[in-house]
């Protein structure tokens, strides 16, 4: 029991680095939010969907969805037209 409680908490340990910091709300955290989605994204094999280097559609999208739910509520209409991750 204790190794399967073990084994899911690794699986949260990206998501603990996302929490700590908050949503991205403009440009005064901008640097530190890009950076922290690279790491977050790269954890999840999601990055290279976002430089364009793969285009899978599933991966692309999952990306994408991941970004927008770290971005303020505020920046919705900038992002809403998006169709790619690399695009938002």
């Amino acid at each position: 029991m204790a190794l399967h409680a073990k084994s899911n908490e690794n699986k949260r340990e990206p998501y603990k680095l996302v929490a700590r910091h908050q949503e991205l709300q403009g440009t005064n955290s901008y640097s530190s939010w890009k950076f922290c989605m690279e790491l977050y994204l790269t954890a999840e094999d999601l990055w290279q969907s976002v430089t364009g280097a793969k285009t899978d559609e599933n991966k692309d999208q999952k990306a994408k969805s991941k970004i927008c739910l770290m971005i303020d509520e505020s920046l919705y209409p900038i992002v809403k037209s998006c169709k790619t991750s690399k695009q938002v």
